[in-house]
């Protein structure tokens, strides 16, 4: 777009013009993109699917609902009809880590969840049952252009996680002890080795029936397993904390930590010991883990570790309190999920269609050409009525985004005036005034091919521009083009057989009478609008009624339905 502006004409307001304009229909664009449901397990709707592209590429854009999130996804994008193809999605040319795409230019944003495919890259496919080739492989001559039909399969892995017991809870039970002794020897007192103890943490003021003491061994310190009902989740930050009971100042007690999915194979995940503490708290410590490389853990084994050396006879090794999840009790629910389309393949997977879009020129009225005349004298001052003290062909072509089919997005509006013939005393100057476009821009205007100046347009003031700045020496062409900002909702209005003096227009080309003074603009009788290239009446003063018989003598004259037709 171009932004560089040369004010060299001056602005004035237009016209205020109130046209009914027919119901837009959609084109496809990142505001406005193709929408298909995303669909899970055949009949959860868990979000959408969007497809829209530019002038360059094209996109793809998974969109998933609350609670749902997806941990994966694969796509085919391509020229071929995929309806014969097998529906694995491993097979599919695009996924995140873009391993199998044959398009150098493609991408996928993790954050957007975005995959963009350069439209010269699109591809035909071709299936490979067996061999060094098989799968789905990409042929020669790639490259889509506007009106080309695409096909697209969007494959997703969603999962939702329900919450069963909010953080912190317990274990729940006991799978084994081999509780040592104290040091001395003799058995640790029984009212320190309840094991089912450490299922709770009762808090402060804790007692020594509040804990269960692990004991000194010969080779291995004693050890307690306790199982978790709801599996440990390892989630952001810590997901185990171990509690241990020192009351005040007491020697160094340790314990390793293991968690296993099995309770066969374990993973080691740190040393507990009694150092840290909480405010307030001087009976307890607390020791933070982590699960490392597992993504949940159902059991946890505390194995005493403690130095016998620091300790008196009696001592008895690490005192546990409670084993404690920080994370929520979670289940996930996993589904595989499609854009809503067409099924194919020998399961529920689905495809669908996209249009690619483009720019779509439209002439109005149809066929493109208008002719505007004039009577250029005051009303009621003797007018010959012969249209023709200034005539010119004003030919309109909108540029729309969508396809043939679909269009509403207006990004160029350009006017081509071409001076057809002034057969008058006075001359003029013509202007064009528009003001139905919603949205902003620039426009450029050029005489004979020469920039004459560029300006903004400005949504809420529209324009209003001198296109032939004097009618006795007109240029041979005029162009003024106005291009948005971005995509423009507009339609044009419907053609009026019935309106013959402007009313029909979504602009106004009018002129100011420089002998006079007086403005002729659309409404006005001394403004004729033709839908055609049409031949003007001549010589001066041959009334319009003479070579066009449908039109009644008067002052001003009657214009009956397709007048200019004999």
């Amino acid at each position: 777009m171009k932004k560089v502006l040369f004010p060299i004409f001056a602005l004035v307001l237009a016209l205020g013009l109130a046209l009914p304009m027919a119901a837009p229909v959609a084109a496809h664009t990142a505001e406005e993109p193709y929408t298909t449901p995303l669909m899970a397990g055949q009949n959860i709707g868990v979000g959408e699917v969007l497809v829209w592209n530019d002038g360059d590429n094209l996109y793809v854009q998974y969109v998933v609902d609350d609670p749902w999130e997806m941990t994966d996804s694969h796509l085919y994008v391509g020229k071929t009809d995929p309806a014969s193809f097998p529906s694995t999605p491993g097979q599919f040319p695009y996924s995140p880590d873009m391993e199998k795409s044959p398009s150098e230019g493609a991408s996928y944003d993790d954050g957007t969840m975005t995959y963009t495919i350069p439209l010269d890259e699109i591809y035909e496919y071709e299936f490979v049952g067996e061999g060094k080739g098989k799968g789905l492989n990409a042929t020669v001559d790639p490259g889509v252009v506007a009106e080309d039909l695409i096909y697209v399969a969007a494959h997703a892995v969603v999962q939702q996680t329900t919450v069963i017991t909010e953080a912190p809870y317990y274990a729940t039970a006991v799978t084994s002890t081999n509780q040592g002794s104290k040091k001395d020897g003799s058995a640790v007192d029984p009212i320190r080795s309840n094991p089912d103890s450490v299922l709770v943490y009762e808090g402060s003021p804790s007692a020594a029936e509040h804990f269960f003491s692990l004991g000194f061994g010969e080779e291995f310190g004693g050890e307690i397993v306790v199982e978790f009902g709801c599996p440990i989740h390892n989630g952001d930050g810590d997901d185990l904390r171990i509690i241990e009971d020192t009351w005040g100042s007491y020697p160094s007690e340790t314990a390793d930590v293991y968690a296993s999915q099995d309770d066969v194979n374990w993973t080691y995940l740190g040393s507990a010991d009694n150092i840290g503490r909480e405010e307030g708290d001087n009976q307890h410590t607390f020791t933070y883990f982590d699960l490392g490389d597992l993504d949940w853990a159902t059991y946890v084994k505390v194995v005493d570790t403690t130095d016998p050396a620091l300790h008196n006879s009696h001592a008895d090794g690490y005192d546990l309190n409670a084993v404690e999840a920080l994370q929520n009790c979670i289940e996930i629910q996993e589904e595989t999920a499609w854009g809503d389309g067409t099924q194919f393949g020998t399961n529920w997977a689905m495809y669908f269609g996209y249009t690619v879009q483009g720019e779509v020129p439209v002439e109005w009225p149809e066929g493109g050409t208008l002719s505007v005349a004039f009577e250029d004298l005051p009303l009621g001052s003797g007018n010959d009525w012969d249209y023709n003290d200034w005539v010119a062909d004003i030919d309109t072509v909108a540029t729309f985004w969508g396809t043939s089919e679909l269009h509403d997005d207006l990004i160029e509006m350009q006017f081509t005036i071409r001076p057809e013939t002034r057969i008058a005393g006075y001359t003029h100057v013509m202007h064009l005034a528009a003001d139905v476009f919603d949205c902003n821009g620039t426009y450029e205007l050029y005489r004979d091919g020469s920039l004459m100046g560029s300006a903004v347009y400005d949504d809420q003031t529209g324009l209003d521009v001198v296109v032939v700045p004097n009618t006795g020496g007109p240029p041979g062409e005029v162009v003024l083009t106005i291009s948005f900002d971005e995509g423009c909702e507009f339609s044009f209005p419907d053609w009026n057989e019935n309106l013959y003096h402007g009313e029909n227009l979504f602009f106004d080309p009018y002129i100011i009478v420089k002998n006079t003074g007086e403005e002729i603009h659309t409404g006005d009788v001394r403004m004729l609008t033709v839908p055609i290239d049409w031949e003007w009446p001549t010589p001066d003063r041959n009334a319009i009624w003479n070579p066009y018989p449908k039109v009644e003598e008067g002052n001003p004259p009657t214009f009956c339905p397709y007048w200019w037709t004999t």
